[in-house]
């Protein structure tokens, strides 16, 4: 299948404690920008999309994890110095086959950011040989704390 003809994710809505927080995390974060905004309901874009996360505040944070690829190193660089920027914590893992970012935004909805990793030479035959040896799956198998400062060239 045409990877450009896959589904993606649409947008995502995120039940939140205080929209005014939330908002100041996923601008500062992801650079998503205010595209509307009413009571307790805020819808951020990153520009293309009529929204890519709506947030509905005051109510019971649900709990979920979004994953968001980014087509370059760079960016992934870029969003692991925001949230040291923001104070908040992050943990870079290796699976092999990606380099993931995994942090909380203010109520404790998990972000992971990563960057798909398997055409860099070697990264497929690892996880392969994760697949055949491992008992978990492999991108668990191989959970390898990784500096994303190294990314860097």
């Amino acid at each position: 299948m045409d990877r450009d003809a896959q589904p993606r994710i649409g947008h995502v809505h995120l039940h939140v404690a205080d929209a005014d927080e939330a908002i100041e995390f996923y601008a500062g974060i992801l650079g998503l920008e205010v595209r509307e905004r009413y009571d307790g309901y805020a819808a951020l874009t990153w520009g293309e999309n009529g929204h890519d996360i709506a947030l509905h505040g005051g109510e019971a944070a649900r709990g979920c994890r979004v994953a968001i690829e980014v087509p370059s190193a760079d960016s992934l660089v870029t969003v692991y110095r925001a949230c040291d920027d923001h104070g908040v914590s992050i943990e870079p893992i290796d699976h092999g086959v990606t380099k993931s970012l995994y942090f909380e935004d203010p109520d404790g909805n998990e972000w992971e950011v990563y960057l798909d990793t398997r055409g860099e030479e070697g990264d497929l035959e690892t996880y392969f040989e994760a697949l055949e040896t491992a008992e978990k799956p492999p991108s668990e198998a191989r959970e390898t704390q990784f500096d994303p400062e190294s990314l860097v060239t």
